[in-house]
């Protein structure tokens, strides 16, 4: 998976890799084309959110020790070479589990209201027991 990221002053694209725990499933189909989430970045920069479907992952940009390049074979007078399409300095790197991300929307409504009243009896209970 890729994410086209800018152009270096060089005009070589610069990518960066995904580097997540586990495993995406498609169900069987390709992933060509599609979007897979929405990434972005909390306000101060520090991490990156990545949500997939309805699940959150929590990533931070990380150097590369050393930077790799993408190349693409094509044929130049009749002999191979590979052309340098883009270069990769930086990961962002998720570690962790993705969190569920749950609303009252995706909830069956009756358990929701059934959340709802046991919240609003502990805040009874909880005034009661201070007064």
């Amino acid at each position: 998976m890729q994410i086209q990221m800018l152009k270096n002053e060089n005009g070589l694209e610069e990518w960066v890799v995904l580097d997540m725990q586990g495993e995406i499933n498609n169900g069987g189909r390709p992933f060509d084309g599609e979007m897979l989430g929405n990434l972005g970045w909390r306000h101060d920069n520090s991490e990156a959110l990545f949500l997939v479907g309805h699940h959150l992952v929590e990533g931070k940009m990380v150097n590369l020790e050393r930077p790799y390049l993408v190349t693409a074979p094509k044929d130049h007078n009749g002999k191979k070479v590979h052309y340098v399409e883009a270069v990769v300095r930086r990961k962002l790197v998720f570690k962790l589990r993705p969190k569920p991300i749950v609303t009252k929307h995706l909830m069956k409504r009756g358990e929701y209201d059934k959340d709802k009243e046991k919240e609003q009896e502990q805040e009874k209970e909880n005034e009661h027991m201070e007064s």
